[in-house]
């Protein structure tokens, strides 16, 4: 049975659990591995699908945070959109930080952010301009 990393976890504390209460050593080591090997070997239960799925949910919220929406949420912070800036000073400032964005991503999520009210768009010139709300 192949088994997953969430799995493996899973047996790994399982077989914690049963060694807790020994006393540290080289016998509460030799204990855990022969614990553990016995787990891997008798296909012991999988964890379960409720923590499975709080892993996944926990993965999806972290990778959301390191995208350009965090990223520009993190330039709104510094009050760089205090007075109104165009799309090119912000792809600029992200630039400046070290976020490689293409400028379209950049583009769309400032429109996204302004559709969410976290920030204000207005036309002037020709050209957008985003603010604080």
């Amino acid at each position: 049975m192949k088994r997953t990393a969430i799995d493996i976890a899973h047996l790994r504390s399982t077989a914690e659990e049963a060694v807790h209460d020994m006393k540290d050593g080289d016998m509460k080591v030799k204990a855990f591995e022969v614990v553990l090997k016995h787990l891997l070997e008798s296909g012991a239960p999988s964890a379960p699908s409720s923590t499975k799925k709080a892993i996944n949910k926990a993965a999806k919220t972290t990778r959301k945070q390191d995208g350009p929406t965090a990223r520009i949420a993190d330039l709104i912070e510094t009050g760089i959109f205090d007075k109104p800036c165009a799309l090119g000073i912000v792809h600029a400032a992200l630039r400046d930080l070290g976020h490689l964005y293409p400028l379209s991503t950049v583009s769309v999520t400032l429109l996204r952010l302004a559709r969410d009210k976290k920030l204000r768009r207005v036309r002037e010139g020709g050209k957008y301009l985003y603010a604080k709300w």
